[in-house]
């Protein structure tokens, strides 16, 4: 575990020393850290899950145990983490970390469906997908799906990770 963290570490310093863009390589790995509910863990898992499905091979491997990315609560991140051009967030992809920021406490539901959907819109990020018109891959203010939409396909296939 140390030493997976500290290579992804070598691996990211060495990217930004060589000029490249920084942009962690999370590998689809990522560690839920302390202070979400027993629901919200569960609901994180099964984001995780609903996009395996979806890509048709378990890409996407989430745990309280390990992980080389994390998923913090809004609590344990920065409060400007989730403030994006003056504009309260409640969730946040950092390319550059790979880090996931979930503020559980300002969303419309802490829990079930929504806080899955949203959930979902941050893994979609992590394997650069961008934003479309419907689907997972709505802007925040319109995630309110946990089916992907032909978009949502579209942008899969446009990435390279679908076929």
């Amino acid at each position: 575990m140390t030493r997976t963290l500290f290579l992804a570490a070598i691996a990211l310093l060495t990217a930004c020393a060589s000029g490249e863009p920084e942009h962690a390589d999370c590998q689809g790995s990522f560690r839920i850290e302390p202070g979400f509910t027993e629901a919200q863990v569960f609901s994180i898992k099964a984001a995780g899950l609903r996009w395996n499905a979806f890509l048709g091979r378990d890409h996407f491997k989430v745990s309280e145990d390990e992980g080389m990315c994390p998923i913090y609560p809004a609590t344990i991140a920065s409060p400007e983490a989730l403030t994006k051009q003056g504009m309260a967030r409640s969730a946040d992809y950092t390319p550059a970390t790979g880090e996931i920021r979930i503020d559980a406490a300002n969303m419309k539901s802490p829990d079930g469906p929504w806080f899955e959907a949203i959930v979902m819109h941050e893994l979609g990020h992590s394997i650069d997908h961008e934003h479309v018109e419907t689907g997972i891959m709505a802007s925040t203010d319109k995630t309110l799906t946990l089916d992907f939409s032909d978009e949502d396909r579209a942008e899969c296939r446009r990435v390279g990770i679908c076929s």
